[in-house]
């Protein structure tokens, strides 16, 4: 190697030249930054959600159905189920970006189901509500009512 320092040639543009350069760098800039403006205010995708509110009040009717209680306390029972259960599902749809649809209509098997979330959520709820009116409720999947109406039947 010998011991040459690199030399930088420098050539002279013209204004005109420099100009344009000049403008081709300041539109790439102006476009690289509308993109990413572009790219930022996209919306997220929303988020698709599933619950079967068939199978929830399949199973509140069982708990209901052959119960020791009148008519009366059975329709409120139902009432306040579904009020908690709508109010569950409201407040799981309130999220942005959520879009809750029933598991019988779900389009693929990447759908979480939030089901049982919502069995808990309502059950919390309705037996809040039971308990404000000095009731109880059964136990959660309790169907002793039906068991002793389908034994009686089988008698």
């Amino acid at each position: 190697m010998s011991d040459q320092i690199p030399v930088i040639v420098h050539r002279h543009i013209d204004e005109k030249t420099n100009r344009i350069a000049i403008l081709g760098v300041a539109l790439a800039c102006l476009f690289s930054l509308a993109a990413f403006v572009m790219v930022l205010r996209q919306p997220a995708p929303p988020v698709f959600v599933s619950v079967s509110v068939k199978s929830l009040m399949e199973e509140h009717m069982m708990s209901v159905v052959g119960r020791d209680i009148t008519q009366t306390e059975a329709e409120t029972r139902t009432l306040e189920y579904l009020a908690a259960v709508e109010a569950s599902i409201a407040e799981l749809a309130g999220n942005d970006g959520v879009i809750v649809i029933a598991s019988e209509a779900v389009i693929g098997p990447s759908v979480p189901d939030f089901t049982s979330d919502i069995r808990l959520i309502a059950r919390e709820r309705s037996v809040g509500m039971a308990r404000a009116r000095g009731q109880s409720l059964p136990p959660l999947g309790d169907t002793a009512g039906v068991d002793r109406m389908m034994s009686d039947m089988a008698a």
